[in-house]
């Protein structure tokens, strides 16, 4: 009897050791379960966040910052036609005038991101690095520094973002022409429409008087960029330079001065030279005379 007393409590411990390794390893199976399903909601979050955070950087920002610019630069050529004054510097322009159009557009992706689970706690534009520059005659590059951040909604994945350096790009031939805005009373609405330099192209005299006649505009470098004749730095040469002719059939020229754009409205009498086959009132420097190709009458 006793024996079958020992064997019953044995038997007893070892279904009870079992039920405990067997309920030990259900609640191990469990956590771990929990715990995998908590890393993948968070890395599904992360890589949400991540995402957003690429077309913010890539696309949603600087189109914000392009359409923000545009509208800054339209208003500063509709001052300079209004008032007949340059703005002497364009960038603080932009500084003054940028926060006031780009703020809806930022607030735009805020609420963008909400509708993602995305919590943009700021955006905060750096106005005071903003820059606007030239790596070619018919672009103006805008640059400007932010600070965002942003998480999810239960602060699980945080993204903290300084410094970060946004680019956009305007196309110098969707504006009017500063110089002809200014310089002319009232203001000459031109708007810049660009034919690319070749030698072989002016050199032809036809293609040469439908420029002028079209009140075209072409690259040089002996003359101002966009950004120097937003500036009325008619004197500069830029790398990136600019200029149209002027028509003689609008212009008398009676002082025979260039008829080059900027020459023609430089405070400084840039005296030109008779240039065959073309009328007695035209009029270039002996540099335009070798860049178009023509001969001096």
């Amino acid at each position: 009897m006793d024996s079958l007393n020992k064997k019953a409590v044995v038997f007893t411990f070892i279904t009870v050791l079992l039920l405990t390794v067997l309920i030990i390893n259900f609640l191990v199976n469990l956590n771990y379960r929990d715990t995998q399903s908590k890393i993948q909601s968070v890395n599904v979050k992360v890589d949400t966040i991540n995402s957003f955070v690429k077309s913010l950087n890539s696309s949603y920002i600087p189109s914000a910052l392009r359409v923000s610019s545009n509208d800054v630069m339209i208003d500063l050529l509709n001052y300079e036609d209004q008032s007949h004054q340059y703005v002497s510097n364009v960038d603080n322009y932009f500084i003054q005038n940028l926060p006031g159009k780009i703020q809806p557009a930022l607030n735009d992706i805020i609420s963008l991101a909400a509708q993602q689970g995305i919590v943009i706690e700021s955006i905060e534009p750096q106005y005071n690095t903003i820059n606007l520059y030239q790596t070619d005659p018919w672009q103006v590059i805008i640059k400007l520094k932010f600070n965002y951040k942003l998480r999810d909604n239960n602060n699980e994945a945080i993204w903290d973002i300084k410094d970060r350096e946004m680019l956009a790009i305007l196309n110098v031939d969707n504006y009017r022409d500063p110089l002809h805005l200014v310089e002319e009373d009232p203001g000459f609405d031109l708007k810049i429409t660009k034919i690319l330099y070749l030698s072989s192209y002016f050199s032809d005299l036809y293609n040469f008087k439908k420029f002028i006649e079209n009140a075209n505009f072409t690259n040089n470098p002996s003359a101002p960029s966009f950004l120097n004749r937003l500036q009325g730095e008619k004197n500069l040469q830029s790398a990136y330079g600019i200029e149209s002719i002027l028509d003689p059939f609008y212009y008398t020229n009676e002082q025979s001065s260039s008829n080059v754009d900027y020459q023609y409205y430089s405070p400084v009498l840039v005296l030109g030279l008779c240039v065959k086959d073309m009328p007695i009132n035209f009029k270039l420097d002996q540099d335009h005379i070798n860049y178009y190709g023509r001969e001096i009458c």
